[in-house]
């Protein structure tokens, strides 16, 4: 997902990744992500209790479940 940057840090990405979260909770299923390891977003990712679960050269890879590794 990307966001223009005029509409960055407006709180569309963080309502957009609770309901992912939401669904996948109802699911059961795990979310997983990647952003580039520069981009400020991992913060974010963090504060909605995703947790880095490996590295490339360039991305942080993340995950939200329990099951993750």
């Amino acid at each position: 997902m990307n966001i223009l940057p005029k509409y960055q840090r407006k709180g569309i990405g963080t309502r957009v990744l609770r309901d992912v979260i939401s669904r996948a909770e109802m699911l059961r299923l795990p979310v997983r992500l990647q952003t580039l390891r520069m981009n400020d977003a991992a913060k974010l990712y963090r504060s909605l209790g995703f947790r880095e679960i490996g590295r490339t050269q360039t991305h942080i890879k993340m995950c939200r479940d329990a099951d993750c590794d």
